[in-house]
């Protein structure tokens, strides 16, 4: 195995800069999309003026905290066994969904955030965030944020619910804040992911691999969205970087930075657990490295040793991947005392990253005492959300949402260089390997069943596709420059293309063409006409009204009608005043949701050859192509009509 590499040259640190600007301008472009914002009055109000602040919050913002409810609870659920309910039969029905589009934004998770900082009261000494998954490296670093433009005057924080609800642009605002934040933490990633890859395959692979992490579609997704797991993944590559260094070196420090690491990972996002597996291993690598069955020095690496890099004599037997691991003798009769002490340095790690989890999250342990309600509400709304079945489904539906994260040129490459470094013995491979590995695992228990969005758990294992993907290219450099410098511009290439898909439908989201907006025009247009006839429209939806799942229509005029999966409409419904809307990740599926009897697709939002189609123009069915279905910016959404006795779907039309 090569040895550490060489300075960095200044050809190279201005490609690393390079690459640093074009995340920055990637994750900058588009950050306002889907913010809660009084543009949309028009369209929400139907011209009227907005409902007061104090009136949607008299008629239904009384339960937008509860001690004894986690933030991310629902306050009065529907229920996935309910049968077909109107949501809008009462002033305090519609003023609920009002609220949620003053302050809600167009991905479901976002606001969870700010219902949680708005159930502190630090003035009480209260900092108690009711909720959990995200951790207090994630929440509490906002809330200073927050507070810091509050006093620059760059921000209005104040407990008012009833203001913000009068001006939702300055709630809009906070989104921000938490949006720069996790965007931040991708930055960072940028910088650690070159450092690994340098580490593996030399300056040039770090450089194609931070490149390529910059463009991956999750990574492009989870820096617009203020939630914690691009935070929560780079934190774990942190991890990786120092269980190399610590494997390599035995630096106490270095050690004791992993364990920092993967303990402020899951203080960020307790999906990141997984990387706990590094300390053992770690501890492992380091206590075997003189003790392990030597490997011939002739046995070829994935990724051979850089230009100008030393490399192990021929006939020098080594214990490790490296050669330059400084190995401590390990007389055979030490060995069983070895194998002790790794357990143990291993028990202290795991100790000392917990207690890094429970400084983040102080109270996960004062709640145990104070407040198991809370505990309870917030850990079992997760863990409602989340079972182990159909492990088969599970792959397959992993295996998709790789290729969509990562691209699939990516996931293919990547996946065969880590096996076979794996195979080839490559020890210094296995902190980023092995992690990767039980996160897919983890992942493919879980992902039966899961929509599109569920790929942002996977922000780590592909950026660790893309490291073991931009180490296997360039490692051919040597024998075949050109083959290796085509590979990675095709690779690139690759990237680019979804990449780019991804951001333009985030600047579209922060435009007034994007696909809510012209739903909500075409809703309101058909509202009208209907009224002109004496009648009231109907809109079926799939779930409650909110920003992420219906366009901003005029809820005082529309009647809203919940119908669950495998329903049809109620007789009292007039079938000729229906118009059904849903966001959606698989357009075929969406009408089978109510039945193929019921419902047939007439339309999607946005079309295939741009944003969206001209205002009041629906486009035909299956005229639609998802660009980026990890993300809920500019979702598409179908438009269906109900199916009356003698309809040809074929020839069906909306009503002009």
């Amino acid at each position: 195995m090569n040895a550490a590499p060489a300075p960095i040259s200044a050809a190279i640190r201005a490609a690393l800069a390079a690459t640093s600007a074009i995340y920055v301008i990637m994750a900058v472009s588009g950050l306002t999309w889907g913010l809660p914002t009084a543009r949309w009055d028009p369209l929400l109000f139907g011209g009227d003026p907005p409902w007061t602040g104090a009136r949607l919050y008299e008629l239904a913002g009384a339960g937008w905290t509860s001690a004894q409810r986690g933030a991310d609870v629902d306050a009065d659920p529907l229920g996935s066994g309910a049968g077909a309910a109107r949501l809008t039969d009462s002033p305090e029905a519609v003023a609920a969904i009002y609220l949620r589009y003053r302050l809600y934004t167009h991905q479901p998770d976002e606001m969870i955030v700010m219902r949680a900082l708005g159930s502190m009261r630090p003035g009480e000494g209260d900092f108690d965030p009711k909720l959990y998954q995200y951790g207090g490296a994630f929440l509490y670093p906002i809330g200073a944020l927050l507070k810091a433009g509050d006093v620059a005057g760059l921000l209005d924080v104040r407990s008012d619910v009833p203001f913000y609800l009068d001006h939702p642009d300055e709630f809009g605002r906070f989104y921000l804040v938490s949006r720069g934040y996790a965007a931040a933490w991708g930055l960072i990633g940028v910088g650690i992911v070159f450092a690994i890859a340098s580490r593996l395959g030399g300056h040039a692979a770090g450089v194609l691999a931070s490149l390529g992490f910059a463009l991956l579609p999750v990574v492009i997704c989870m820096s617009h969205e203020g939630k914690p797991h691009l935070p929560g993944a780079v934190l774990m590559l942190a991890a990786v970087w120092f269980a190399m260094r610590w494997a390599e070196t035995g630096a106490r420090r270095d050690w004791w930075l992993l364990c920092v690491a993967c303990g402020a990972a899951l203080g960020m996002v307790l999906s990141s657990l997984p990387i706990f597996v590094l300390i053992p291993l770690a501890a492992w690598m380091r206590r075997t490295a003189g003790v392990a069955p030597s490997v011939s020095a002739r046995a070829e690496s994935a990724v051979p040793p850089e230009p100008g890099a030393s490399a192990p004599a021929a006939s020098e037997p080594r214990a490790s991947a490296r050669a330059d691991f400084p190995a401590p003798p390990q007389p055979a009769a030490s060995i069983p005392a070895a194998r002790l002490g790794w357990v143990a340095q291993s028990c202290a790690g795991v100790v000392g990253a917990a207690l890094i989890y429970l400084l983040l999250n102080p109270y996960v342990v004062i709640n145990v005492v104070t407040n198991r309600a809370v505990l309870k509400s917030n850990f079992g709304n997760s863990l409602a959300m989340y079972e182990v079945s159909r492990v088969g489904e599970g792959l397959m539906r992993v295996a998709e949402l790789t290729a969509e994260g990562s691209s699939l040129p990516v996931a293919v490459v990547g996946a065969l260089a880590l096996a076979a470094a794996v195979v080839r013995r490559r020890r210094d491979v296995l902190p980023l390997a092995v992690p990767a590995l039980t996160i897919v695992v983890q992942f493919v228990l879980l992902g039966a069943g899961k929509p599109a969005e569920y790929g942002r758990f996977g922000v780590f294992v592909d950026a660790a596709l893309m490291i073991g993907a931009a180490c296997l290219i360039l490692s051919l450099r040597r024998r075949t420059p050109v083959f290796a410098v085509g590979a990675a511009a095709v690779l690139i290439f690759a990237l680019s293309r979804p990449a780019l898909q991804y951001h333009a439908n985030f600047r579209a989201d922060a435009t007034d063409r994007n696909s809510r907006v012209q739903l909500a025009a075409d809703v309101n247009a058909q509202a009208r006409r209907l009224a002109a006839e004496g009648r009231r429209l109907t809109l079926v939806v799939v779930a409650e009204p909110a920003p992420y799942a219906c366009p901003p229509v005029d809820f005082s005029r529309i009647d809203v009608l919940r119908l669950p999966p495998g329903q049809v409409l109620p007789s009292s419904v007039d079938p000729a005043a229906v118009m059904g809307v849903a966001a959606t990740d698989d357009p075929q599926a969406v009408v089978m949701r109510w039945g193929g009897d019921g419902f047939y697709r007439v339309a999607a939002v946005p079309g295939r050859t741009g944003p969206g189609p001209q205002a009041g123009a629906l486009r035909r069915a299956g005229d639609v192509r998802l660009l980026s279905p990890i993300s809920w910016a500019n979702k598409p959404f179908e438009i269906m009509l109900p199916r009356r006795m003698g309809d040809n779907p074929d020839e069906a039309r909306p009503t002009d």
